[in-house]
């Protein structure tokens, strides 16, 4: 039964005033409407509800806005809840191509003097042999002859694909006029030259791309493979496919398995491979062991094998061995050897300083080595308040946004004239109409609301309360409160926020960024929220408020932000699981109910109709009985 209608569609046979004369069907929609009408104001209650949660989920995504921009950790640039944010440095290198740097909140103006670059972190690392695979055809004459008139050989290089056409047969493969050097020129014409080397030894033919992949076409039920032929332990590519099986790979020194596997240790951590695994599973697999702390790399443009450690510096080591098998030694790495990483080592004022990163961190100073060098290098630290302005500026006008629009639904006046609109007033207005009514209809549905005077009167509070262990406030550095009738709205003068920053930078740092000794938790008894608030620089505050009513971590009790548990919002839990949701649901019930109870009601009446029809047809009847018999008998 759809929600809108009360008129089932049955069987019951209806007696719509055949014998009262009576417009029965009028009459009971009539009777019906004002039925209805109960319905109708149980879903316009149910419209309001489902308004309000979607206002209150706006107010949302404002506080997840304001958190986002200055209270994400990953969002470097306007995190307001470090002293980073306040006390900021420009870092200016002489020669920035050896080495630049960044300053955070510890480090002090000046000049500093790296002497010299002597050496830079370097990984552990080793690199497999060339020609782990070869591409290589071999020879056969008949009757002393290589018989290739005529026929064609598909190379592909580097995805060129091109078909090399033999003009004569040949006496001998070496010689000017031999196959090897016209099957050279051949290759040479088709591609360029230096691309493919063709060498010789013994009857078989190699062909040597240092740098490029060549890959033959399949010579198999071909006449040119009774002449040319890829040799049984070649592969048709000079380059291994990551998607070959360990059992089908064809190696310059064949892969030897010992009962179907491979076995083998990387700084002590074993991995066993079978015969059906492929490269990409061998590559996969280290590289994603922590513990091993290596990263295997194949090239296809060299073919070699390269396994480096993940961190640098002295401490890092490659240490390898075969256990089952021959892999690490077929694709050309030395067991025998053990690789180790290098210390990046710098002169600082004629000290030695050694760390195994090229980015590291003294005193305040991030340090980020390029390149090594043995002249002088200058760093110059200077204060650079225009961040911290900024910042301060953007948190000032985000925040002045924030409360405009919460005071502006706070005094919105609702017009009660204004209710959602039933189905049958949306049938007779235009698409613009109904819009127009909607927008007015929708406003002051938070008027006053607890919740939101709560979260305005907590942020108002946490910028003007006094900062323990800071003297200094808002207004000595520039930024006040407008006129009574604005609100809050805040205002900042820029020249007394600047000077406040160059003369008192460290306080100004404390009174945003001061931490607490005790951490946030929604669990904090109200003795310990006490501390933490007076304790708490601005920033941190307001951090507090908007966890509290925004935070997705449930507490002890499983509660998450007061908001979210009232609204919830989109991409989290909360959507479903909320209050008003609740209590949408119940009127989804209830709507329901009344609905079976309409339909009940409609039958009911049509039923007494019905009755009051046949009856009438039967006392016409009776009358037109005895009408007939005084006729008859008078």
């Amino acid at each position: 039964m759809s929600i809108n209608s009360i008129y089932p569609t049955g069987t019951t046979i209806r007696f719509s005033g055949m014998a009262s004369g009576l417009d029965t069907e009028s009459i009971i929609k009539d009777l019906m409407r004002i039925e209805q009408m109960k319905v109708d104001k149980l879903k316009q209650n149910r419209q309001l509800i489902e308004w309000q949660r979607d206002a209150y989920r706006e107010i949302i995504k404002l506080l997840r806005g304001l958190k986002d921009q200055f209270f994400d950790v990953l969002n470097p640039d306007h995190y307001m809840l470090s002293a980073s944010g306040y006390k900021t440095f420009s870092v200016t290198s002489s020669h920035d191509q050896y080495i630049t740097a960044t300053a955070n909140a510890d480090a002090l103006v000046g000049t500093y003097v790296i002497d010299s670059i002597d050496s830079l972190a370097r990984e552990a690392r080793m690199e497999g042999a060339d020609n782990i695979t070869s591409l290589r055809l071999i020879a056969t004459a008949h009757d002393g002859q290589y018989m290739l008139e005529g026929q064609q050989l598909t190379l592909t290089v580097d995805g060129v694909k091109k078909t090399i056409t033999f003009a004569k047969n040949y006496d001998s493969l070496e010689g000017n006029d031999g196959l090897v050097a016209d099957f050279q020129r051949l290759i040479d014409d088709a591609f360029g030259e230096g691309k493919v080397n063709l060498s010789l030894t013994d009857q078989t033919i190699i062909l040597n791309a240092p740098t490029s992949t060549v890959t033959i076409a399949p010579l198999d039920d071909q006449d040119i493979s009774q002449v040319l032929d890829i040799a049984p332990d070649s592969s048709s590519s000079n380059r291994l496919s990551l998607s070959t099986k360990l059992g089908d790979m064809k190696l310059t020194t064949p892969l030897v398995f010992e009962e179907g596997e491979i076995k083998f240790t990387i700084n002590g951590r074993e991995f066993s491979f079978s015969t059906d695994d492929t490269l990409r599973d061998v590559i996969n697999q280290i590289n994603a062991d922590q513990k091993a702390g290596v990263t295997l790399v194949y090239s296809s443009l060299t073919g070699t094998f390269t396994l480096q450690t993940k961190d640098t510096g002295s401490t890092a080591k490659i240490e390898i061995q075969d256990v089952a098998g021959n892999f690490l030694s077929a694709i050309g790495m030395d067991t025998s050897q053990t690789a180790k990483g290098q210390d990046a080592v710098i002169t600082i004022n004629n000290q030695k300083v050694y760390r195994s990163s090229n980015t590291f961190t003294i005193d305040g100073i991030t340090y980020n080595l390029k390149a090594e060098t043995d002249q002088p290098v200058e760093l110059k630290v200077e204060r650079d308040i225009d961040t911290a302005v900024n910042n301060i500026k953007a948190f000032v006008d985000k925040y002045n946004e924030f409360i405009a629009k919460i005071n502006n639904v706070l005094r919105e006046k609702r017009d009660p004239s204004y209710l959602p609109l039933t189905d049958e007033q949306r049938k007779e207005m235009s698409e613009r109409d109904i819009e127009l009514w909607e927008e007015k209809a929708k406003k002051g549905l938070l008027r006053s609301d607890p919740l939101l005077e709560n979260i305005l009167y907590g942020m108002r509070r946490a910028l003007i309360e006094k900062v323990e262990g800071v003297d200094i406030s808002l207004w000595e550095i520039g930024i006040t409160t407008g006129q009574w009738y604005e609100n809050g709205k805040l205002y900042v003068d820029e020249n007394k926020l600047r000077t406040a920053l160059l003369e008192r930078g460290d306080e100004v740092t404390r009174l945003f960024s001061q931490s607490s000794d005790i951490s946030y938790s929604p669990d904090l008894s109200s003795q310990d929220r006490k501390i933490r608030y007076s304790g708490s620089g601005l920033m941190h505050r307001i951090s507090d408020i908007l966890q509290d009513n925004i935070r997705t971590i449930r507490d002890s009790s499983g509660k998450k932000g007061i908001l979210l548990e009232k609204a919830g919002i989109e991409g989290d839990l909360s959507e479903v699981e909320n209050m008003m949701n609740e209590q949408l649901k119940r009127m989804d019930r209830q709507i329901e109910r009344t609905l079976e109870l309409l339909v009940q009601k409609e039958e009911r009446y049509w039923r007494q109709f019905t009755a009051m029809e046949r009856a009438m047809q039967q006392m016409y009847a009776q009358s037109d009985w005895l009408y007939y018999q005084f006729n008859m008998w008078g």
